[in-house]
């Protein structure tokens, strides 16, 4: 079996505007350990989804349910449930983990991205740490 890996992202939001980070990660595997933690800003709660596809991201920057063909249902693309906290910090850890695949790429040429989306209560700058642990496909 691979060795797990890691790996360590700072996000920096506004409170109450939802935001679409593309991560840079392995394109398949499954997630052992999510760690989200607010680490600047007042802490009033948050939510988060990780998706294995851009398109979800794509479907808030102005796609609509009634342009043909184009939109995604966003939990059709989910790794994990929806977390959300009224504190500072979310840690999931999974025993049998989430497996992934990244929908965007093909087998010759992955995507190797997760993608994020991220909605911080309240107003002003905020500031995450999210640590991703997954164990990857063979």
């Amino acid at each position: 079996m691979p060795a797990p890996y890691s790996k360590s992202f700072e996000i920096e939001v506004t409170g109450g505007v939802e935001e679409h980070v593309a991560l840079s990660f392995p394109h398949r595997g499954t997630i052992k350990q999510v760690r989200m933690v607010q680490v600047e800003g007042t802490e009033e709660g948050f939510d988060f989804d990780l998706y294995n596809s851009r398109q979800p991201m794509e479907n808030a920057e102005g796609e609509s349910e009634s342009d043909a063909g184009s939109f995604v249902d966003p939990r059709t693309c989910q790794i994990i449930p929806t977390q959300d906290t009224a504190g500072d910090s979310v840690v999931i850890d999974s025993p049998n983990g989430y497996p992934y695949c990244n929908a965007d790429g093909s087998i010759s040429v992955p995507e190797k991205f997760v993608y994020l989306r991220l909605s911080a209560d309240g107003t002003g700058a905020k500031t995450f740490q999210l640590s991703l642990t997954m164990i990857p496909a063979c």
